[in-house]
Protein backbone atom coordinates (compact mmCIF):
# COMPACT_ATOMS: atom_id res chain seq x y z
CA UNK A 1 0.00 0.00 0.00
CA UNK A 2 1.49 3.33 -1.14
CA UNK A 3 1.16 6.25 0.95
CA UNK A 4 0.48 9.77 0.44
CA UNK A 5 3.48 12.03 1.26
CA UNK A 6 0.84 14.97 2.67
CA UNK A 7 -1.96 12.13 3.79
CA UNK A 8 -3.62 14.35 7.19
CA UNK A 9 -1.92 17.94 5.89
CA UNK A 10 -4.13 17.85 2.90
CA UNK A 11 -7.11 16.47 5.05
CA UNK A 12 -6.30 19.18 7.55
CA UNK A 13 -6.28 21.84 5.21
CA UNK A 14 -9.17 20.83 3.30
CA UNK A 15 -11.20 20.59 6.66
CA UNK A 16 -10.36 24.15 7.29
CA UNK A 17 -10.77 25.44 4.20
CA UNK A 18 -14.37 23.83 4.19
CA UNK A 19 -15.01 25.38 8.03
CA UNK A 20 -14.26 28.94 6.42
CA UNK A 21 -16.45 28.88 3.80
CA UNK A 22 -19.37 26.80 5.54
CA UNK A 23 -19.39 29.33 8.51
CA UNK A 24 -22.72 31.77 7.72
CA UNK A 25 -25.08 29.94 5.44
CA UNK A 26 -27.93 31.96 4.92
CA UNK A 27 -30.73 31.88 2.35
CA UNK A 28 -32.33 34.82 2.94
CA UNK A 29 -35.83 35.33 1.21
CA UNK A 30 -37.02 32.57 -1.15
CA UNK A 31 -39.99 32.67 -2.62
CA UNK A 32 -42.55 32.96 -5.57
CA UNK A 33 -46.10 34.55 -7.41
CA UNK A 34 -47.85 32.42 -9.19
CA UNK A 35 -51.20 33.70 -10.88
CA UNK A 36 -53.93 32.08 -12.10
CA UNK A 37 -56.79 33.99 -14.40
CA UNK A 38 -60.22 33.40 -14.48
CA UNK A 39 -62.66 34.81 -17.27
CA UNK A 40 -66.29 35.63 -14.59
CA UNK A 41 -68.97 37.58 -17.11
CA UNK A 42 -67.17 40.37 -18.85
CA UNK A 43 -64.36 40.78 -15.67
CA UNK A 44 -60.96 38.56 -15.13
CA UNK A 45 -60.06 37.40 -12.10
CA UNK A 46 -56.33 37.28 -11.03
CA UNK A 47 -55.91 35.08 -8.21
CA UNK A 48 -51.52 35.05 -7.18
CA UNK A 49 -50.25 32.64 -4.43
CA UNK A 50 -47.43 34.02 -2.97
CA UNK A 51 -45.36 30.97 -1.68
CA UNK A 52 -42.04 31.51 0.96
CA UNK A 53 -39.95 28.47 0.47
CA UNK A 54 -39.22 26.86 3.82
CA UNK A 55 -35.78 27.32 3.56
CA UNK A 56 -36.20 31.57 3.82
CA UNK A 57 -34.94 32.56 6.48
CA UNK A 58 -37.20 35.85 5.85
CA UNK A 59 -41.03 36.24 5.81
CA UNK A 60 -42.39 38.30 2.82
CA UNK A 61 -43.50 41.90 4.12
CA UNK A 62 -44.94 43.26 0.94
CA UNK A 63 -46.27 42.52 -2.74
CA UNK A 64 -46.27 44.89 -5.59
CA UNK A 65 -47.59 44.14 -8.68
CA UNK A 66 -47.81 46.57 -12.19
CA UNK A 67 -51.14 46.76 -13.72
CA UNK A 68 -52.42 48.91 -16.34
CA UNK A 69 -53.11 52.80 -15.84
CA UNK A 70 -56.77 52.02 -16.75
CA UNK A 71 -57.21 48.86 -15.36
CA UNK A 72 -59.83 50.20 -12.43
CA UNK A 73 -59.41 47.10 -10.29
CA UNK A 74 -62.07 46.41 -7.83
CA UNK A 75 -62.88 43.70 -5.15
CA UNK A 76 -59.52 43.49 -3.90
CA UNK A 77 -58.59 40.58 -0.79
CA UNK A 78 -55.31 40.24 0.57
CA UNK A 79 -54.24 38.01 3.28
CA UNK A 80 -55.51 38.71 7.41
CA UNK A 81 -53.17 41.69 8.66
CA UNK A 82 -52.42 42.95 4.76
CA UNK A 83 -53.21 46.35 3.73
CA UNK A 84 -53.90 47.29 0.31
CA UNK A 85 -52.52 50.71 -1.47
CA UNK A 86 -54.18 51.41 -4.66
CA UNK A 87 -56.11 54.20 -6.01
CA UNK A 88 -58.04 54.39 -9.73
CA UNK A 89 -55.40 55.06 -12.35
CA UNK A 90 -51.90 53.73 -10.34
CA UNK A 91 -49.54 52.04 -12.25
CA UNK A 92 -49.23 49.64 -9.17
CA UNK A 93 -51.00 47.77 -6.57
CA UNK A 94 -49.22 47.05 -3.31
CA UNK A 95 -49.85 44.48 -0.29
CA UNK A 96 -48.15 45.19 2.30
CA UNK A 97 -47.69 43.34 6.05
CA UNK A 98 -49.05 45.29 8.89
CA UNK A 99 -46.85 44.01 10.58
CA UNK A 100 -44.24 40.97 11.17
CA UNK A 101 -46.66 38.74 12.75
CA UNK A 102 -48.62 38.82 9.73
CA UNK A 103 -45.73 38.06 6.94
CA UNK A 104 -46.19 35.53 5.05
CA UNK A 105 -43.54 33.27 7.36
CA UNK A 106 -40.92 30.38 5.61
CA UNK A 107 -43.18 27.51 4.21
CA UNK A 108 -46.29 29.73 4.14
CA UNK A 109 -48.62 30.40 1.34
CA UNK A 110 -50.73 33.67 1.04
CA UNK A 111 -53.56 34.42 -1.26
CA UNK A 112 -54.00 37.56 -2.64
CA UNK A 113 -56.97 38.57 -5.40
CA UNK A 114 -57.86 41.41 -7.55
CA UNK A 115 -60.47 41.95 -10.23
CA UNK A 116 -60.63 43.84 -13.91
CA UNK A 117 -62.33 44.42 -17.00
CA UNK A 118 -58.89 44.05 -18.62
CA UNK A 119 -57.40 41.02 -19.45
CA UNK A 120 -53.98 39.43 -18.75
CA UNK A 121 -50.19 40.58 -20.27
CA UNK A 122 -47.08 39.98 -18.63
CA UNK A 123 -45.69 42.51 -16.20
CA UNK A 124 -43.54 43.05 -13.36
CA UNK A 125 -43.71 41.67 -9.82
CA UNK A 126 -41.62 42.65 -6.94
CA UNK A 127 -42.17 40.74 -3.53
CA UNK A 128 -39.92 42.20 -0.39
CA UNK A 129 -38.83 40.93 2.88
CA UNK A 130 -37.61 43.24 5.73
CA UNK A 131 -34.15 41.73 7.39
CA UNK A 132 -34.77 43.11 10.69
CA UNK A 133 -31.06 41.77 11.81
CA UNK A 134 -29.61 43.16 8.93
CA UNK A 135 -31.90 45.77 8.84
CA UNK A 136 -32.40 46.09 4.92
CA UNK A 137 -34.92 44.94 2.32
CA UNK A 138 -34.53 41.67 0.03
CA UNK A 139 -36.25 42.15 -3.42
CA UNK A 140 -37.15 39.48 -5.62
CA UNK A 141 -38.36 40.92 -8.68
CA UNK A 142 -40.07 38.85 -11.46
CA UNK A 143 -42.86 38.76 -14.05
CA UNK A 144 -46.44 37.57 -13.30
CA UNK A 145 -49.60 38.09 -15.18
CA UNK A 146 -51.45 41.62 -14.35
CA UNK A 147 -54.23 43.23 -16.06
CA UNK A 148 -52.93 45.07 -18.77
CA UNK A 149 -54.52 47.38 -21.57
CA UNK A 150 -55.19 45.57 -25.25
CA UNK A 151 -55.95 47.94 -27.93
CA UNK A 152 -59.02 47.19 -29.20
CA UNK A 153 -58.99 45.68 -32.84
CA UNK A 154 -60.03 49.12 -34.68
CA UNK A 155 -57.22 50.74 -33.26
CA UNK A 156 -54.79 48.05 -34.06
CA UNK A 157 -56.24 47.65 -37.58
CA UNK A 158 -56.26 51.54 -37.50
CA UNK A 159 -52.33 51.61 -36.58
CA UNK A 160 -51.49 48.65 -39.50
CA UNK A 161 -53.26 51.11 -41.64
CA UNK A 162 -51.08 54.29 -41.41
CA UNK A 163 -47.60 52.00 -40.73
CA UNK A 164 -48.76 51.02 -44.67
CA UNK A 165 -49.12 54.11 -45.60
CA UNK A 166 -45.62 55.49 -44.30
CA UNK A 167 -44.00 52.88 -46.04
CA UNK A 168 -45.72 53.48 -49.25
CA UNK A 169 -45.19 56.92 -48.89
CA UNK A 170 -41.33 56.36 -47.77
CA UNK A 171 -40.86 53.82 -51.33
CA UNK A 172 -42.30 56.64 -53.55
CA UNK A 173 -39.78 58.71 -52.52
CA UNK A 174 -37.41 56.55 -53.31
CA UNK A 175 -38.20 56.02 -56.85
CA UNK A 176 -38.31 60.08 -57.54
CA UNK A 177 -35.33 60.52 -55.58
Amino acid sequence: MKRSRFGWKKWAFALVIFATCSVRAEAGLIAEIEAIVNGVGNAFVFDYKLTNDPMSTLGASSLFLSVSGDAALFDITAPAGWDVFYLAGDPTIEFASSSPMTDIAPGAVGMFSIRSLFGPGMNDSLIRGFDEVGGGFLDIPGQVLTPSAVPEPSSFVLGLVAAGGLAAIVRRRRRLG
